[in-house]
């Protein structure tokens, strides 16, 4: 999905295609199999310009984009 900013720029949030969501739910049952946790176990997304709402992106508990990991340094 891509926004146009009010410069005229194509922004790019990232989308969760099916297929994706299906990996993920299994990485994460592996994981939880292989290391005996059995709660607690949340999808954290790092991007540059953040997960877009979509049919899939209900999986998403918390991301983090590059505007809050920089926002300490001012502009960037």
């Amino acid at each position: 999905m891509f926004l146009r900013s009010k410069y005229g720029e194509m922004e790019h949030l990232d989308v969760i295609s099916k297929d994706y969501e299906q990996l993920l739910r299994q990485r994460k049952a592996l994981f939880m199999e292989s290391t005996g946790i059995s709660r607690g176990v949340v999808h954290t997304f790092i991007t540059p310009m953040g997960v877009a709402n979509g049919a899939h992106s209900s999986l998403v508990h918390s991301q983090l984009t590059a505007e809050a990991l920089f926002a300490s340094l001012g502009k960037y």
